[in-house]
Formats: C-alpha cells, sequence, structure tokens
C-alpha cells in the first residue's frame, strides 16, 4: 500500500470495518469479500481512489475524434473504425439522465427509421428493466445477452460466423 495510505492499515477492525461497508451497499457477501480483498492489497485502495478521480475528472469531456465515434465519410486509417456500443441505466446514479440524453443525441443513432442513414453512428440503447449501474454484481446475465446480441451483430455485418 502507497506510504500516503498506510495508516488505513493501521484503523483498528479496519477489514471488518471495510468488508461492512462493502455489504452495507449491498454487495452479495462473496462479493464484499472479494471487493474487501482487493481494497486490502497493497496498491487496491490507491488504484481504486485514483480511477475514480480519473473517471471524475474525464467522464464528462467528449475527447474522442470521428476516427473514433464514427463518421459517415470513409476512414482514411487502414484499420476499420471501431463499432461502438453503449448500454445505460434508466435511472443510473453515476450519469444523470440529461447527459446521457444529450450524448445519445449527439453520438448515438437516431431512431430507428432514420437508422440506415446513420448506420455509421455508435449504437447506444437505454436498459428499461431496472439494471443497476453495479450489473456486474446481480444482473450479469442479462446484460451478457445483450452483449451477446452486439457481437452478433458485428459478425454477420463483417460476413464472420460464430
Amino acid at each position: 500500500m502507497p506510504a500516503k495510505l498506510a495508516w488505513l492499515e493501521s484503523v483498528p477492525g479496519g477489514a471488518p470495518l471495510i468488508s461492512t461497508m462493502i455489504r452495507y451497499i449491498c454487495y452479495p457477501p462473496e462479493d464484499a469479500n472479494i471487493a474487501t480483498r482487493w481494497l486490502r492489497s497493497r496498491w487496491g485502495l490507491h488504484s481504486t481512489l485514483h480511477l475514480a478521480k480519473e473517471e471524475m475528472t474525464r467522464i464528462a469531456d467528449d475527447t474522442w475524434d470521428d476516427e473514433v465515434w464514427g463518421a459517415p465519410y470513409p476512414t482514411s486509417l487502414s484499420e476499420p473504425r471501431p463499432k461502438l456500443f453503449f448500454l445505460f441505466g434508466e435511472h443510473d446514479d453515476w450519469i444523470p439522465s440529461g447527459p446521457r440524453d444529450e450524448l445519445i443525441a449527439a453520438r448515438g443513432r437516431p431512431n430507428r427509421s432514420e437508422v440506415a442513414r446513420h448506420e455509421w453512428r455508435a449504437t447506444m440503447e437505454i436498459e428499461r428493466t431496472g439494471i443497476p449501474h453495479d450489473f456486474a454484481v446481480r444482473h450479469g446475465k442479462p446484460v451478457a445477452v445483450k452483449v451477446a446480441e452486439w457481437i452478433e451483430k458485428i459478425l454477420e455485418e463483417d460476413g464472420t460466423a460464430l
């Protein structure tokens, strides 16, 4: 653990405290134990805090160019542009609906009637069955099914079979 955070090791009952906090935010016991072990590992807490800070600072900035987002004209690069797929929660505590809807309007494909004209844009969907932001904790299977559909779509478009 970095020196700046070493004091956390000296907190009496630190591990049970961290584990209890993680369980309190509704992680199942096995996941809470994994998260606790990660946070108590040498760089776990430091890395987690650093990544959280990085996400909070950068998440509002749209810094990708047309080679990433896509464009109606062919790429000048030797590789094709990536195909982007986003799945947003309907009520996500990490991205408010306003900025999410602005991103979808600016970068996502429009309604189904105009898809052909904008097929180069990112696929962005709002998940409406209540799956939370931390879907991997309890809702991994339905999200995996959605991702599998997207992968099948990419393979079909590229003429590749599973």
